[in-house]
């Protein structure tokens, strides 16, 4: 059963996007600090965000602290990523992979990018979403089915379950176009180890291919994101490779207070044809 915070904020997504999302369950997080977990006890129980979520408050915290700025991260990467492809402006059908998808926060920014470019009556997408933390993943799939079903997209959705070398891609696809989200994840040893398991089940699947990935601006993302594109078919169109500059507004859970942050992100758009 869905965590009832996180069903009440649903309805703040549902009505305004991830935003208002974000914004709600940042003042439930603010107004109940002792039902939550501290930066200490997250730190500990994740190893710093980088083990798996096993839990409902770990999954709140975590988009309270991180998820404001993955979005807008996603969302810019979205916005480059549609200014380089063909989008119909009559019928739009999309297969989407959300690799390390976490709680969806790319795959709700690219719902709310569709909804607001206002092709959501004329588009439909077969979402597969990847993620080895089962909180995490149900909380994904749940938030995404809601906001596509408020705005009117046409969406399903499968899941796995697992670790990217573990990931079983589809290979049949009707919808001829694949979107493969990267958000955040390249910068991860063990998904840098997968890529080529990754890369090698892209190969196999016939039509259009975009990848777009993003994130911070450190050595070890930089190093996936060189060997994603590395990896990825010798004929394809780089539509994007570079890294930007951003001021967002955000909350700061050590000190419980909104503030402006600076942030340097890295974006990386490639597409080819199989």
């Amino acid at each position: 059963m869905m965590n009832a915070h996180i069903m009440n904020a649903t309805d703040s997504l549902c009505a305004g996007g991830f935003e208002s999302y974000y914004r709600s369950l940042v003042q439930y997080f603010a107004n109940n600090k002792r039902d939550n977990l501290s930066y200490t006890q997250f730190r500990i129980s994740t190893n710093r965000a980088k083990s798996q979520l096993k839990c409902d408050k770990e999954a709140i915290f975590y988009t309270v602290a991180y998820a404001w700025t993955h979005y807008l991260s996603a969302r810019r990467l979205l916005t480059q990523t549609f200014e380089s492809i063909e989008f119909n402006a009559q019928s739009n059908s999309w297969q989407v992979i959300d690799y390390g998808c976490g709680q969806g926060i790319a795959s709700l920014a690219l719902l709310d990018h569709i909804a607001e470019a206002g092709y959501a009556h004329n588009t439909s997408i077969d979402l597969v979403l990847i993620e080895p933390s089962v909180i995490s993943l149900n909380i994904a799939k749940f938030l995404c089915k809601r906001l596509a079903q408020a705005r009117g997209i046409k969406l399903t959705v499968q899941t796995q379950a697992c670790y990217l070398d573990e990931a079983v891609l589809p290979k049949q696809n009707a919808c001829g176009k694949t979107l493969h989200l990267m958000s955040n994840i390249l910068d991860i040893p063990e998904v840098q180890d997968s890529l080529e398991h990754i890369t090698d089940s892209m190969s196999q699947i016939e039509g259009e291919h975009v990848v777009a990935a993003t994130g911070p601006v450190y050595p070890n993302n930089t190093e996936g994101f060189n060997k994603l594109y590395n990896l990825a078919p010798e004929v394809l169109d780089c539509l994007v490779n570079k890294q930007e500059f951003f001021c967002n507004e955000e909350y700061k859970v050590t000190g419980g207070y909104w503030y402006t942050r600076d942030t340097d992100r890295q974006f990386l758009v490639l597409k080819w044809q199989n």
